[in-house]
């Protein structure tokens, strides 16, 4: 016949494998919390360098701006998003009467890649978002493809919504303010930055 104490022993590692298994199931699950914390903190420092990046960019084309003494897009020997960048790093994209003025490169990485999302362009838009015409109000946008919708989310709400302190109208404020995009309806967009502008003038 099994004694007490052997009946007791058999009892207690039924409940050490019991503790065991509760252990293992919360560092789990533990650790599945801290994989999306850290993921979070990636994203959040992901997120804050394409801000600083764009603040850089944008003092880029403030600073050669000024050098040419007239607004960016008339600079630039052909307007196709790829040229209206490369000019901040590469003279031979401009038009023959402004080389000289030039004083880059503005910005120190040479490339239309961006390091973590897709690529940069410059593009022009009016202020309703349309197509910039000969005469009348246009704007500089740098312009970053396949963005996260986070990102972009991130980046507005700290530009434009003053980290939610301004809302903006959740309907139009894709088409309004510094952070824009023609379409805010996929996971990834191409994030408009509003940068230099040129005011009822001709180009």
């Amino acid at each position: 016949m099994k004694s007490a104490f052997h009946k007791f022993s058999n009892q207690k590692g039924a409940i050490f494998g019991f503790d065991a298994r509760i252990a293992i199931a919360i560092f789990a699950l533990l650790s599945v919390t801290a994989g999306y914390y850290a993921l979070g903190k990636l994203e959040q420092v992901r997120n804050a360098a394409v801000l600083n990046e764009l603040q850089n960019l944008e003092m880029a084309i403030q600073s050669y701006q000024a050098d040419m003494g007239v607004f960016y897009g008339y600079t630039i020997g052909e307007n196709n998003g790829k040229d209206d960048f490369k000019a901040l790093y590469n003279k031979e994209v401009l038009k023959r009467k402004f080389q000289n003025l030039w004083n880059g490169p503005y910005i120190e990485e040479e490339t239309t890649e961006h390091s973590l999302l897709g690529r940069y362009f410059i593009t022009y838009y009016r202020d309703d978002m349309s197509p910039c015409e000969a005469s009348g109000d246009c704007h500089t946008f740098i312009a970053i493809t396949d963005t996260p919708i986070d990102t972009w989310n991130f980046i507005n709400g700290y530009v434009d919504e003053s980290l939610g302190t301004s809302l903006e109208r959740e309907a139009t404020k894709h088409l309004t303010g510094k952070i824009r995009s023609l379409n805010l309806k996929a996971e990834q967009v191409t994030l408009l930055y509003k940068t230099t502008s040129r005011k009822n003038k001709r180009f």
